[in-house]
């Protein structure tokens, strides 16, 4: 009866932890994403910026980008909403960017071929044949090269609008995995980096708490999903300083996250439809390994507990025969021995000799 209360015990922890393993995985669904990009008609972005002058300090600002997208002719139409506050330069306060923007891309070479409409106040005008920020195609390969919009760039200094060549430093590396709401994608990751080669850019006009005359260090990570090619998370750094002395300087680090992405045939909302803590638990390699530990030391357990139970029926079992067969072996013998005592009493009697 002990055996077969541990053993029932050990029974109920592991489909009690199997079971809870199997809720942390499937608590929510994973967001899924379409075999091409042109399936994609919504998608909302966070955006945070850290602005940082070399003598008045750190601002913070940012906001959301919300963009729809359609299919005309072949061409894909964006449909950008900027809903920002944003640092441009520290002689005013962040101001409201909320600017709207159209413009038709040419959806294999990924220019940007027209610009249907641009909120007054900002000329859109200049994204002309420059190459689209938010998405990659995604034949690309490690070492390859592809032209990308300076995006933040154009939100924070407002012009000259241009792309540059991103090289392609990583498709589905585990380095490149990115985390969102506690589950990880895999993606082609795309750089621009001043310090590994890439050319200075050059703002010729003037920055108030600068001057005229601007070099720009830029350093840009831009990571795709692989299957579709859709911008998922992007970080970005420009340090603009005066050409003449570098230690006047401002710098803008700028962050995007995808939060939204709805698709034909799928409303995707597994980026927010989350357990954000369970997941992470999960995606822990020292959580799964303790985990599998306590699995594995409860069915050893369980299973040490059985053989050493059968070990000790069979001892039983095999003392208790042994004390049956002794015991029968002594009846016998009795048996014959009284037989034995009965015949001589009638050996006996015949001689005339009585007991």
């Amino acid at each position: 009866m002990k055996y077969k209360k541990i053993y029932l015990n050990t029974i109920f922890l592991i489909t009690l932890i199997t079971q809870l393993n199997f809720s942390i995985i499937f608590v929510s669904s994973r967001q899924t994403f379409p075999d091409e990009f042109k399936e994609i008609y919504y998608i909302k972005y966070s955006f945070t910026q850290i602005f940082t002058h070399y003598e008045k300090g750190k601002f913070t600002a940012g906001g959301t980008i919300k963009m729809n997208i359609n299919e005309i002719l072949g061409d894909l139409n964006f449909s950008i909403d900027h809903q920002l506050t944003i640092w441009p330069r520290v002689c005013y306060e962040a101001y409201v960017f909320d600017y709207d923007i159209q413009y038709r891309v040419n959806s294999i070479t990924r220019m940007i071929e027209f610009v249907d409409y641009y909120s007054e106040g900002f000329n859109g005008q200049s994204l002309k044949n420059n190459y689209v920020f938010y998405y990659i195609d995604t034949n690309i390969k490690e070492g390859d090269t592809r032209p990308i919009l300076h995006d933040d760039m154009m939100i924070f200094r407002g012009a000259p609008f241009h792309s540059s060549t991103f090289r392609c430093v990583g498709v589905g590396k585990d380095e490149d995995k990115i985390n969102i709401q506690g589950d990880f994608y895999d993606t082609i990751h795309m750089r621009y980096n001043v310090y590994e080669g890439d050319p200075i850019m050059v703002y010729t006009g003037s920055i108030c708490g600068i001057g005229t005359g601007i070099g720009i260090n830029a350093t840009i990570d831009l990571y795709y999903e692989i299957k579709s090619g859709i911008l998922l998370y992007s970080k970005s750094e420009y340090l603009e300083y005066y050409i003449y002395d570098s230690n006047i300087y401002q710098k803008h680090q700028i962050q995007r996250v995808i939060l939204e992405l709805n698709y034909y045939g799928e409303k995707g909302e597994g980026f927010k439809d989350k357990s954000p803590e369970q997941n992470l638990f999960w995606q822990d390699p020292q959580n799964r390994i303790g985990i599998l530990s306590i699995i594995i030391i409860l069915v050893g357990t369980t299973i040490s507990l059985i053989i050493i139970h059968r070990k000790s029926i069979i001892w039983r079992y095999n003392t208790l025969r042994t004390i049956y067969d002794v015991e029968n072996k002594l009846k016998l013998e009795i048996k014959q021995l009284i037989q034995e005592i009965d015949q001589e009493k009638k050996d006996l009697k015949n001689f005339g000799i009585s007991i």
